[in-house]
């Protein structure tokens, strides 16, 4: 049988039409990556073989590392090839032991949560900032922290979202100060702000602000390929050797060249380029920003948000967050719209917006045709501006208390579990995350007492048609519960 006659594979791979548009977190949006990797062309597969001796692979990875370092300001640097995810694992596992407390915001991504699971710490959350008003999650305020550390002075660490997918930013030199001031380890998700050290008009990076570890998707906005990302050590106050204990945990032992490579491809055109090529990407978001807010019923957010929040000191001036709720639709709508009729595909939505990721893959051309998509968009649903919408007033609303922490993460997750309906489940004790978008931040997370309030949220949510992530009914019409009679142990009491 000859190489036409199979069967096609069940996942075909293809370019992006050239007729849309992609701002994502891919840094690739229109083959402008890192030119060292769009030039490997067919010889990606050889390029991706282990050809090399051994003695020379770990010399060129050891090189790789000083190399990210050097770049990073970081004392030392792990590259990543299978994403942030195994740096927020690698953080958790190499800072805390089973029973020790972890101080992190509600909306962290659910990585830490994974870290938190896998490490057996105990979690102490504070809750962002939500505006009712503008139906935005922003981040946490530096009072929060200094209120949770004092509560809980027994904490090992603060593990810290800077910035948001959205990109705001807190009060980071505040929050360092605070932190290390009571002699505790700082952490930061930093995912979403790899670039913020290259350029003087953006946020305060992990690193300068004196971190003591941090992680950073490269691939989200400097160009390299999917889940090439970084963990960073900023300071002398990490286990090395837990650390690397941790990495060894996580990381394959044969880790994707292709991968390696276009991190070091990217990292070196930031070397090169930057703060020219940053200066490019800010001035192009900048622009349509503008021109956006020009457009009756939507408004593009920038740095004016800081007056409006409480938590909000700064935001990344390369992200594009489109504000609809003018036009009483909701983000998720206006980025369908946006991508089936107009060719702009953005990397997420919310209640109220659409946020584009702008990334050196990007052309002025390209923020022209975002513009347009969006008045566009408006002129076409002008008519229906002014009508109060019940569903956008509900998915504004906060979400209820929290629960008492009544076991560690770790214990509810390997308890045995029931399955009861939500009605019943007030009084006991979560076996699953329940995570309502909007607005992202969990209601419930393994081992947290189920209130008769969380009771009635879930049910108001299950009418509305919102969607539920974390847990397995996704209907929420039933929940996965612990088995009282499997209690392993309660929080803090572990090691210590």
């Amino acid at each position: 049988m000859s190489a036409q006659d199979h069967e096609p594979m069940i996942l075909s791979i293809e370019p992006p039409s050239p007729k849309r548009l992609s701002f994502d977190r891919v840094g690739a949006g229109r083959d402008g990556g890192p030119p060292e990797v769009s030039s490997l062309g067919d010889a990606v597969y050889k390029f991706d073989s282990y050809h090399m001796a051994h003695a020379s692979q770990v010399e060129a990875i050891d090189n790789l590392t000083a190399f990210i370092a050097e770049v990073c300001g970081a004392k030392s640097a792990y590259p990543l090839v299978n994403g942030t995810t195994s740096g927020n694992l690698g953080m958790v596992l190499a800072s805390l032991r089973p029973g020790q407390k972890l101080i992190v915001p509600r909306n962290a991504h659910k990585s830490v949560l994974s870290g938190i699971v896998l490490s057996g710490a105990a979690p102490v959350f504070v809750q962002p900032e939500i505006s009712t008003d503008l139906n935005l999650v922003f981040t946490i305020k530096p009072d929060q922290i200094r209120e949770a550390m004092d509560e809980n002075p027994d904490a090992s660490a603060v593990l810290l979202t800077n910035p948001t997918y959205q990109g705001f930013c807190l009060d980071l030199a505040a929050a360092e100060q605070i932190v290390h001031q009571r002699a505790k380890l700082l952490l930061i998700d930093e995912a979403h702000g790899p670039h913020f050290r290259y350029h003087p008009d953006l946020p305060l990076s992990a690193m300068k602000a004196g971190a003591d570890m941090a992680v950073q998707s490269i691939h989200k906005i400097l160009g390299a390929l999917a889940q090439s990302s970084v963990l960073l050590v900023g300071t002398d106050r990490i286990d090395a050797d837990m650390l690397r204990m941790a990495m060894g945990l996580i990381q394959p032992s044969a880790p994707s060249r292709l991968f390696t490579a276009s991190l070091e491809a990217a990292l070196r055109q930031v070397e090169a380029d930057c703060p020219d090529m940053l200066t490019r990407i800010i001035d192009m978001v900048e622009e349509a920003r503008g021109r956006i807010n020009q457009i009756p019923g939507v408004r593009a957010i920038g740095k004016e948000i800081t007056s409006q929040s409480q938590s909000v000191v700064d935001v990344d001036l390369t992200k594009l967050v489109i504000d609809v709720a003018g036009l009483n639709i909701t983000g998720y709508k206006a980025a369908r719209l946006l991508h089936d009729d107009y060719g702009v595909s953005a990397e997420m939505a919310g209640a109220s917006t659409v946020t584009l990721v702008v990334t050196v893959g990007n052309t002025r051309e390209d923020l022209d045709r975002c513009v347009a998509g969006t008045e566009q968009l408006a002129r076409r649903l002008r008519g229906a501006r002014g009508q109060p919408s019940p569903l956008l007033h509900m998915l504004g609303l906060a979400t209820p208390p929290m629960g008492r922490q009544v076991l560690v993460p770790r214990d509810a997750f390997f308890a045995k579990k029931a399955r009861v309906p939500v009605p019943e489940s007030a009084g006991k004790i979560s076996g699953e995350s329940v995570v309502p978008y909007p607005p992202g931040i969990p209601v419930l997370v393994p081992g947290e007492e189920i209130t008769p309030e969380i009771v009635e949220y879930l049910i108001g949510v299950r009418r509305t048609g919102i969607e539920i992530h974390g847990c397995e009914d996704r209907s929420i019409g039933t929940l996965k519960v612990v088995d009282e009679r499997e209690f392993l142990h309660s929080v803090g009491s572990g090691w210590g």
